[in-house]
């Protein structure tokens, strides 16, 4: 048997058969072949090296690690670096940013936990062939809140009625019985979102499932259904379901089912605040001469109401189109949209709302915005104004 590989010398090895009994259960024999020879250097170890302790807490928070790869003329120097739970799925306590060169990265700890810092090296590959691990601890920080826009594993639930096992990649099993699990401290933003996408593996083809802000036993249904998918064995297959209402803020969520299942995690959809829709209410300020408060609308709006919304990021595409729900208590009322970038530079444009029994929703044409903008809504003296919600297009 010959072994070479690219920038090291070539060894051989002999190997001597010797006679055995028959064994019934071979079938064949396997001929063999000479496998492909790559002209490259591969990496053959990464050394890891902290620039700071291996144990982060209130005192210091932030560390590097540097990565050496051997030999030093590898072909491809690429490396990914995770912080990866003893469950194997990735710290929701840890956030990594790797430098432009992709051989170190800071670490930052956002929670409690324990895990390993872990450097892959593929070698052009499409699995790792070189991995690299140190062990480290976030301590006396508490839990760190959960992200609700990239999985969140199964396995992160901070609580449940019965005692679920772990299952594969970060999920867990129920048995054939009601079981809730709760996760604490989800982070749904200032817009949030209603749109969950659970991912499921199991034997039966339709299934209930039921989705809750707090736990089962203390909280609000905000959906009850059905998740269907062909059963495909060890696969976890996405449902995504609408729920009642949207998600704000620090939230506690449940998901309860009622058969025997391994449950993935879950995932919620991601909607840009600017091009959401936006209740009146949902402003992060407001002041002015006269107005009344009426649920989520903000009525009677009268002299110089000025009501503000902060962090709308419209992108590069940018903004043609405002829709306002709103109802006028006089012929026309003017309402002074201004539009303010990160560089306190402003636009003002304007929409003539027209008079109305009910609420109406009205589209109006603006010139194009675009970037991060603090938008505010400006009644100037004179306006009688009703206002539900509006949405840019």
């Amino acid at each position: 048997m010959t072994v070479e590989s690219y920038g090291l010398p070539t060894e051989h090895l002999a190997l001597s058969a010797e006679a055995c009994e028959s064994d019934p259960h071979i079938s064949c024999l396997e001929e063999n072949f000479e496998t492909p020879y790559y002209e490259e250097i591969p990496v053959r170890k990464i050394l890891l090296t902290l620039d700071g302790p291996q144990k982060l807490g209130p005192d210091c928070r932030e560390t590097t690690v540097r990565a050496t790869i051997f030999p030093e003329n590898a072909t491809d120097k690429r490396i990914t670096f995770r912080a990866m739970t003893l469950d194997g799925v990735d710290s929701n306590a840890t956030v990594i940013k790797v430098s432009e060169d992709g051989l170190s990265a800071t670490i930052t700890a956002k929670g409690d936990d324990v895990y390993q810092l872990t450097a892959f090296a593929n070698n052009g590959r499409e699995n790792p062939e070189v991995v690299s691990v140190l062990e480290m601890e976030n301590a006396d920080l508490g839990r760190a809140t959960i992200d609700p826009y990239h999985l969140v594993c199964a396995c992160f639930n901070t609580g449940s009625n019965r005692n679920p096992i772990l299952s594969f990649e970060g999920g867990i099993f129920t048995q054939r019985e009601t079981t809730w699990v709760r996760f604490d401290d989800v982070d749904f933003g200032e817009y949030g979102s209603d749109e969950i996408t659970i991912p499921i593996f199991s034997f039966d083809t339709c299934l209930p499932i039921e989705v809750w802000e707090g736990t089962p036993e203390d909280g609000e249904c905000l959906f009850k259904g059905n998740y269907e998918s062909p059963s495909w064995y060890n696969h976890y297959q996405s449902n995504t379901f609408r729920l009642s209402k949207r998600l704000k803020g620090l939230k506690t969520i449940s998901i309860q089912t009622h058969t025997g299942l391994s449950l993935n995690g879950f995932t919620f959809t991601y909607f840009e605040k600017a091009y959401g829709t936006l209740f009146a209410m949902e402003n992060n300020m407001m002041n002015g001469d006269y107005y009344e408060i009426n649920g989520e609308a903000v009525e009677n709006i009268g002299n110089n109401t000025d009501i503000e919304f902060k962090n709308m990021n419209f992108g590069e595409k940018g903004l043609r189109q405002i829709t306002i729900c709103g109802r006028s208590r006089i012929p026309m009322n003017t309402i002074h949209v201004r539009f303010t970038d990160e560089n306190g530079v402003g636009k003002n444009q304007i929409v003539e709302f027209p008079q109305s029994e009910d609420y109406q929703e009205l589209s109006f044409p603006l010139d194009p915005v675009y970037g991060l903008q603090k938008v505010n809504f400006i009644f100037l003296p004179g306006s009688k104004f009703d206002f539900k919600y509006f949405r840019f297009e």
